[in-house]
């Protein structure tokens, strides 16, 4: 069995990869290089990830892939650096000690040959992780968020903050957005339509927040049910997921419907938005999402409490004029969710 050893020639002279790198000083090392070493994912990659980060690069990948989330994520229709970093938390709030920042501006748009987010009025910088939830599956499901005290809401542009998406169709299963305030779940299958929210607008910014799902995804006789902070908030019985289709989990920040938000305020740009992310989890148990460090959030409520199992309803299709602006809680100023 032969052995491969590549060498880079650098300004610390020969530097054999394949072997642990006890050497820290990689000062003459060109962010190229980092960058490259990081994609390979070789034994010495945690070096690698902590040197990009204090240089502030934007290459690093997830740094969750061998947090038990069932396989590696990758970016999805983004590429700009500003998109995606790791850095280290500066709140000393969240569950680890490092943590996850999403950035989209005006124009942060990307084509692919399957899809278009520039001709389909959509922005977005998200990590994608594999479609391996299966129907006749249950697993728990964990991330903290954290939304700044300046982040602006650019309703009604739709804004989502993770995903549980069908593979190979166009529906969504359930997302998380922030809409017209606050944080809000919503069952996104053809024909019905669920929500809730989840976290008022006041609740929303300057704390981190910790979502935990518990799901079994089953065409008829699934359930998905959403705790905030330790407390339950949502409970839905029924489909989960689509016959013959499998799931896959998005975060990140996806803006669809860009041009409604131009349009209404007259203006040709969408204001930036950050957000940030640690400790995004699959485990088969709730125990199984710990992080590092224990999340400090201010608890309403009871695990324990109960809430209203939520079936599908009707969807409601609302007649607009020509070129009336499309505001579900105009027309339906005293709608409830779930009613």
């Amino acid at each position: 069995m032969g052995i491969v050893i590549r060498l880079i020639i650098g300004a610390l002279g020969l530097v054999a990869f394949g072997a642990p790198v006890y050497a820290q000083d990689m000062s003459g090392w060109t962010d190229k290089t980092i960058c490259r070493l990081i994609s390979e994912q070789n034994t010495n990659q945690k070096i690698y990830i902590d040197e990009a980060i204090q240089r502030g690069l934007g290459c690093m990948p997830p740094i969750l892939h061998a947090a038990g989330h069932g396989g590696e994520f990758i970016r999805s229709m983004n590429i700009k650096p500003h998109g995606y970093a790791v850095i280290k938390d500066f709140t000393g709030k969240a569950p680890n000690a490092f943590i996850e920042k999403f950035e989209v501006r005006s124009g942060d748009c990307h084509t692919i040959p399957e899809w278009s987010d520039c001709k389909n009025d959509r922005e977005r910088s998200e990590l994608s992780g594999p479609e391996n939830n299966y129907i006749n599956t249950e697993f728990w499901y964990g991330w903290s968020l954290y939304i700044p005290e300046d982040y602006p809401n650019v309703y009604p542009t739709s804004t989502a903050l993770g995903q549980f998406h069908h593979h190979r169709h166009d529906n969504p299963a359930f997302m998380f957005k922030n809409d017209n305030g606050g944080y809000w779940v919503s069952r996104e299958f053809e024909g019905t339509t669920n929500s809730m929210q989840l976290l008022s607008e006041e609740e929303f910014k300057g704390k981190w927040h910790h979502i935990e799902i518990h799901a079994k995804w089953h065409d008829t006789n699934g359930f998905f049910i959403v705790y905030v902070n330790g407390v339950k908030k949502w409970h839905f019985a029924g489909e989960t997921i689509y016959a013959k289709h499998a799931i896959y989990f998005k975060y990140g920040i996806y803006r669809s419907f860009v041009s409604r938000y131009k349009n209404l305020n007259d203006v040709d740009e969408v204001p930036s938005q950050t957000a940030y992310y640690a400790n995004v989890k699959r485990g088969k148990s709730r125990e199984s999402l710990v992080g590092d460090r224990k999340p400090i959030y201010e608890s309403k409520g009871s695990e324990e409490d109960e809430v209203e199992i939520v079936t599908h309803k009707p969807f409601v299709i609302v007649l607009l004029p020509p070129g009336e602006r499309t505001d579900f809680f105009n027309y339906f100023p005293d709608y409830k969710a779930n009613q």
